[in-house]
C-alpha cells in the first residue's frame, strides 16, 4: 500500500514539533502492526502518485520498489520506486 503521506496512519505528533498531533500513538502503531502482520507492505512518501497513474491507460500501473539491504534487521529503508504501464 503506498501513500504520499509520510505516514499510512496519520501523524501521532513529537514533542517539540510545532503541528499538533492527528492520531494517538497507539493508532498509528495498530495501523502498521495490523497491515505488516497481514503480508501488506507500506511504503510511504511516494512523490507524484498522482502524475504517474494519470499518464497510464486506466490509470493503472505495475509498481516496482527496490529498498536497500541495511544490516543488522532493519524494521524500514529507503527505496527506489518505478512504474511500468502502458502509456494513454
Amino acid at each position: 500500500m503506498g501513500t504520499e503521506a509520510l505516514s499510512i496512519a496519520g501523524w501521532p505528533g513529537k514533542e517539540g514539533y510545532p503541528y499538533p498531533p492527528r492520531v494517538p500513538k497507539d493508532d498509528v502503531a495498530y495501523v502498521h502492526y495490523k497491515l505488516l502482520s497481514n503480508g501488506v507492505y507500506v511504503i510511504e512518501g511516494v512523490t507524484n502518485l498522482d502524475i504517474a497513474l494519470s499518464t497510464c491507460r486506466n490509470g493503472e500501473g505495475l509498481f516496482i520498489f527496490m529498498p536497500l539491504k541495511i544490516r543488522g534487521g532493519a524494521e524500514g529503508s529507503p527505496l527506489r520506486l518505478a512504474m511500468l504501464c502502458e502509456p494513454r
